[in-house]
């Protein structure tokens, strides 16, 4: 919930390596990661994940403004008084099912699909496991980037030229 939700961890990352960003300010974090996509999608580079435009981005853009935070106007622009992300902005989660989201389609049960190893557990225990054992929580966070760029790869990889 982007009103009561505090970020403290954001993982990211490509083919190459992950990166889990951390900070002792909310604000100092969400501002920074948001300059970083703003930057990234400047130069070119396509930016997603599984359920980004539905969960992650909404939350990382409501907490900005809660925080004070102005949005990259790059990231997010209004068309017909609806959000529009930018057009390098893509998800898995809407090219897997078609612009549909429903059960079956979270990021554990495409991993099983594809073959992919699982997750290291359950995103709604996240909180508990961040106050626990935060090296346990970066794991985590890690091996959902992970999994979010290998289901990436297989997409990819299944479009014809």
């Amino acid at each position: 919930n982007w009103k009561t939700a505090e970020v403290v961890l954001i993982g990211a990352g490509d083919e190459k390596e992950v990166y889990s960003f951390t900070s002792s300010s909310e604000k100092q974090l969400v501002g920074e990661f948001l300059s970083l996509i703003s930057t990234e999608l400047d130069e070119g580079t396509a930016v997603g994940g599984h359920n980004v435009r539905g969960f992650d981005l909404p939350m990382l853009v409501n907490r900005a403004r809660v925080l004070g935070l102005k949005v990259p106007v790059n990231l997010l622009s209004f068309w017909k008084g609806r959000p529009k992300w930018h057009d390098y902005i893509f998800d898995t989660l809407e090219i897997l099912s078609f612009g549909k989201s429903f059960d079956g389609n979270g990021v554990d049960d495409v991993a099983r699909v594809f073959g992919l190893p699982p997750k290291l557990g359950h995103g709604g225990d996240f909180p508990m496991l961040w106050r626990a054992d935060r090296e346990a929580a970066i794991a985590y966070n890690r091996r959902d980037v992970e999994i979010e760029i290998e289901i990436e790869i297989k997409i990819r990889y299944s479009i014809q030229n």
